[in-house]
């Protein structure tokens, strides 16, 4: 599953929220109506298995909602 869509792990997402310079902000949406924003800190190593954990659990999140 393509939850996230293309992630620019470099430079992330330029969303105005003011995060210091070590913090990367890789994806925003809004999920059944919460603001959700996965960032990480620029020293953290961001895997395929990790953005699969939060795949699954966006996932088994939305399945429990609706």
């Amino acid at each position: 599953m393509n939850f996230f869509g293309e992630l620019d792990l470099v430079n992330g997402l330029d969303d105005g929220m003011g995060f210091s310079n070590d913090v990367v902000v890789l994806w925003e949406e809004e999920v059944n109506g919460i603001n959700t924003t996965l960032w990480y800190g620029k020293p953290a190593k961001i895997t395929t298995e990790l953005l699969d954990n939060f795949t699954k659990f966006f996932t088994k999140f939305l399945m429990n909602i609706t």
